[in-house]
C-alpha cells in the first residue's frame, strides 16, 4: 500500500490537485494574474477574470495529473 504524504501547496480530490489562492477584493472584482507553483518547478501564469466571487474555480488546461493505471491520460476529462 502507498500513503500519500501532505503537501504544503496543493490537496488531491480524486485524480484532481487542488490550491487555494487568496486575492485581493480588488483583483476580484477586476481580474488579475496569479503566478501558480507547479509540482515540477515551473511557474504557471493564470489569468483570472474580472468579476470572480468566492469559491471561483479554475481549472488549468493541460496541466492535469497523469493517471498511474492509464498512461497518457489526465484527470480531467
Amino acid at each position: 500500500m502507498i500513503a500519500e504524504k501532505p503537501h504544503t501547496l496543493y490537496t488531491r480530490n480524486g485524480n484532481d490537485l487542488l490550491i487555494e489562492q487568496k486575492i485581493t477584493h480588488v483583483e476580484a472584482m477586476k481580474g488579475t494574474i496569479l503566478k501558480i507553483p507547479t509540482l515540477d518547478g515551473r511557474s504557471l501564469s493564470v489569468t483570472l477574470p474580472s468579476r470572480v466571487t468566492l469559491g471561483y474555480e479554475h481549472n488549468v488546461l493541460g496541466e492535469e495529473m497523469s493517471l498511474t493505471k492509464v498512461p497518457r491520460r489526465k484527470g480531467i476529462p
